[in-house]
This record gives C-alpha cells, sequence and structure tokens, in this order.
C-alpha cells in the first residue's frame, strides 16, 4: 500500500511540474516572460501581457511607461483567429533569442 501510495504522489508531482508553463529571456532592456497562462513581452517603454491561451494569445494589457498609461483589456477571443482552427491553441511554443545585424 505504501508503494502505491508512493508511486501515486510521484507520477502526480510529475505531471504538475511537466504542465507548468515557465519560460523567461532578457537582455538588456527586453524581456520575455511565461508564466502558468501568462505571457508578458516588455521593454523601457512599453509592457504588453497576453493570456497565452495554449499559443492562441488573447490581448489583456497594454502599458505605456514612457506616458504612465495603462489599458486593460477584457477581450475573450484570439487576437488572430483563421478559419478551421480551432479558438484555444495547442501545443504553442515560446523561444526568444538576440540575432545581430
Amino acid at each position: 500500500m505504501r508503494l502505491l501510495y508512493f508511486c501515486f504522489l510521484w507520477i502526480f508531482s510529475s505531471f504538475l511540474l511537466l504542465s507548468a508553463k515557465d519560460y523567461t529571456f532578457s537582455q538588456d532592456s527586453y524581456s520575455v516572460h511565461l508564466s502558468n497562462d501568462t505571457l508578458t513581452i516588455e521593454n523601457d517603454m512599453i509592457r504588453r501581457t497576453w493570456l497565452w491561451n495554449g499559443g492562441s494569445l488573447i490581448t489583456t494589457g497594454f502599458d505605456d511607461k514612457e506616458n504612465n498609461v495603462c489599458w486593460k483589456v477584457s477581450n475573450r477571443h484570439p487576437d488572430l483567429s483563421l478559419p478551421g482552427e480551432a479558438i484555444r491553441g495547442t501545443d504553442g511554443e515560446i523561444t526568444a533569442s538576440v540575432h545581430s545585424k
């Protein structure tokens, strides 16, 4: 019984670790951060946040840091939708890198 409990606990904790999304990239004043289901991309002047939605991004906010103005968006639909595609994305991935000219 203890072995069965331990196996269940190990499988459950592994599932939680694998299902958690967390990604961070930063370079100078630019950063990209995905935590749980919120994607944030920002620099010194702006910050924009999206609901990750499996990769079908839904804007949730836009901050103008220079003028100290914040817009909160209550949109419930992806920013881009294509005919025949599901509203909720699946298997979305994000990577960021710096490319020199």
